[in-house]
């Protein structure tokens, strides 16, 4: 899409974040940013200490000058939507318990999908089923002994005796040597368990899309933020080229958002997914897997990259339909430079934002 804008043509990149993003403009000023100053020795790169701002968004504006001096101005705006998304740790202990028996016999039976597509998937949805099992037993032993003090823990009235013996076999089975055994296994974990339950949490609610009775759910809220944003850079008018970078878990949000926003004669975007979880969200969801294929006909979406790397555990290429052809469609294989020990605690899933060529795709 090409419009004239005021003072010159410029770029827009809205970028969709995953799940860890803790804050607006997180990844950009401490990943993006570093990875576009120091990785394209070709150019010399400039970001405005101000935010750039337009009608319901700001970002951050980027300057780059080439060897032969040619200039070419970015604006980027990360949308972050963590935020919407509730925190089952903060739910009740009666609804925790309860949500941790249903994403306990979920992933159960989601494991015989995702197990079957790889070793490294079959590893990870194992860990996933054991990660939840411990989060669930520490839930029961906090929930029994609650009661154990106030037979209403859970939020209907239990008798005395019952309460005191479910009480001290709480006391019994949350003893200190099993404390510190499961402590010593977790803390090998790169981040908390409670954030991995939220976000285990997250890919249910989200895969299940339970829209009902014309409810604003999960999905209908990040869309709406996300849609949203797209809508504002469009209304402003500034920008010669609109591109859509989503990174990890933002690439579902963002190929749900692209395969039914309503685009205007004229507009078009391009499209870069950085390790993209794509495949096994499509082996969990229906609806996902047609959203992809809707995403790969759209003629809207100008061009569609995919950067993938096979010591990104998380993540694979986008996985298409048998039969599938897009014309607009290109998946590159990019070799990061990680160790083992980064990829077993995920830090190359953080690594695209430093690949030479990710960042000259964004720019080129």
């Amino acid at each position: 899409m090409e419009r004239e804008s005021h003072g010159g043509a410029r770029d827009a990149i809205v970028f969709v974040p995953g799940f860890d993003a803790k804050e607006k403009d997180y990844y950009i000023d401490r990943y993006l940013a570093l990875g576009l100053a120091n990785r394209l020795e070709d150019r010399r790169a400039y970001m405005e200490p101000e935010p750039v701002k337009i009608a319901g968004l700001s970002g951050r504006r980027f300057t780059f000058e080439s060897q032969g001096g040619a200039k070419k101005t970015v604006d980027i705006y990360e949308i972050y939507w963590r935020d919407l998304v509730e925190d089952l740790n903060e739910g009740t202990i009666r609804y925790r318990v309860f949500r941790g028996i249903y994403l306990l016999l979920y992933w159960l039976s989601a494991s015989f999908k995702i197990g079957r597509m790889s070793g490294i998937f079959l590893l990870q949805v194992t860990a996933i089923l054991g990660l939840i099992a411990a989060w669930e037993y520490g839930t029961v032993i906090m929930a029994m002994t609650a009661i154990g003090t106030d037979p209403n823990a859970l939020g209907f009235q239990l008798p005395s005796q019952w309460a005191e013996a479910l009480g001290r076999w709480g006391q019994a089975l949350g003893g200190w040597q099993l404390w510190l055994v499961t402590s010593a296994l977790l803390s090998f974990l790169p981040i908390s368990i409670n954030v991995l339950i939220h976000l285990l949490d997250f890919i249910v609610r989200y895969a299940e899309d339970d829209t009902v009775g014309g409810v604003a759910t999960l999905r209908d809220r990040l869309r709406h933020r996300l849609t949203g944003a797209l809508a504002d850079v469009f209304d402003s008018g500034d920008y010669g080229r609109v591109t859509v970078m989503a990174h990890s878990l933002g690439s579902v949000l963002a190929v749900d958002c692209l395969a039914d926003y309503r685009f205007r004669p004229g507009e078009a975007v391009r499209f870069v997914t950085l390790g993209t979880p794509l495949k096994m969200m499509a082996a969990i969801s229906t609806w996902i897997r047609a959203e992809v294929e809707k995403c790969l006909h759209r003629d809207a979406i100008a061009e569609w990259v995919d950067f993938y790397s096979d010591r990104d555990w998380l993540c694979t290429r986008v996985p298409l339909h048998r039969g599938v052809r897009s014309d607009r469609f290109r998946a590159e294989a990019i070799s990061l430079r990680v160790s083992l020990a980064q990829q077993l605690t995920a830090e190359s899933h953080r690594a695209y934002f430093f690949d030479r060529a990710v960042l000259e795709t964004l720019l080129d």
